[in-house]
């Protein structure tokens, strides 16, 4: 999908954002049903913000990626494998494919 810098501006919530917000809010709750819902995905997008932009928060991320870890919000485990493709934006933040 193509966004014009206009529309990925608008989706970031401005200049500072780092996240394409509703469309990151949809996948999440569509790629994890039963797992994360319309009631704790703003948790889970809050964790996904936070994580440092170094190097520790690459290995963050990594670990994300490769299944050593999972997000946690306080509200939600990620424990539970994804019954889905995933898509790339979730195999980073949530879990990995099967096959990785």
């Amino acid at each position: 999908m193509y966004l014009s810098p206009e529309e990925a501006l608008t989706l970031r919530r401005g200049e500072s954002g780092t996240l394409l917000y509703p469309i990151l809010r949809d996948k999440l709750i569509s790629l994890n049903p039963g797992i994360v819902t319309v009631d704790n995905v703003d948790p889970i997008i809050n964790r996904i913000e936070s994580v440092r932009n170094n190097i520790e928060g690459n290995a963050e991320v990594l670990s994300w990626r490769r299944g050593r870890k999972g997000v946690w919000c306080g509200c939600v485990g990620t424990n539970k494998p994804p019954s889905n493709g995933a898509s790339l934006l979730i195999e980073v933040l949530l879990r990995p494919p099967a096959n990785f």
